[in-house]
């Protein structure tokens, strides 16, 4: 059994199963919004995902880690006068809390591994409607409009990618053409498609 954490700050997505089409649960873990650092926001989650590893019998996970972030804001220093970059808030916090999580579940569960996988490689650099199709391929259980962030969708994606890459890639490259709307699903047929790239 596989659990699959699409990490955030404030929520993760995470999905539960062998293999996509053997998914047992996926939805949204929120963290406490009360807690004011990120570690502790990001530990108020990890109690969340003890209890699926204890349900389900979990004997692997996989985890989304944020890609380096090149700084995105400018200033300028008032002793120098020249333009300077610091990296926001937002990001560090994000990295903080995906560390805690990473580090938290290695400390509760040192027998389980971890496959950690970048935001910017798994996801090929793709946009979240196509993540949304792809689950959709990959798990027909899954409902777009019970997940409008798209963060179950990402953790189905990211348990297909670890157990089964060859459907992970299928459906990913068929979630692209949908989503760029080089295809009507309606017309082809998305699961025949998906069946056919899959072979």
């Amino acid at each position: 059994m596989i659990l699959s954490i699409d990490s955030a700050l404030r929520k993760c997505g995470f999905a539960c199963g062998e293999k996509p089409k053997l998914i047992v649960e996926i939805g949204i873990l929120w963290s406490d919004d009360k807690r004011e650092f990120p570690e502790d926001r990001a530990l108020s989650m990890v109690d969340d995902m003890d209890a699926l590893i204890s349900q389900y019998g979990v004997k692997r996970i996989i985890m989304e880690m944020p890609a380096p972030q090149a700084p995105a804001m400018h200033y300028r220093n008032k002793k120098t006068g020249t333009m300077e970059q610091f990296m926001p808030r937002g990001q560090a916090d994000y990295g903080v809390a995906c560390a805690t999580i990473k580090n938290e579940l290695r400390h509760r569960w040192p027998a389980i591994p971890i496959t950690r996988v970048r935001s910017d490689q798994w996801s090929q650099q793709t946009k979240k409607a196509a993540h949304i199709a792809a689950a959709k391929l990959l798990y027909r259980g899954y409902d777009p409009n019970q997940d409008p962030d798209g963060d179950a969708a990402d953790a189905i994606c990211l348990l297909a990618l670890l157990s089964d890459p060859e459907a992970f890639n299928a459906a990913l490259f068929a979630g692209k053409s949908i989503a760029k709307r080089t295809i009507n699903p309606r017309k082809v047929g998305a699961a025949a498609l998906f069946t056919g790239n899959a072979k």
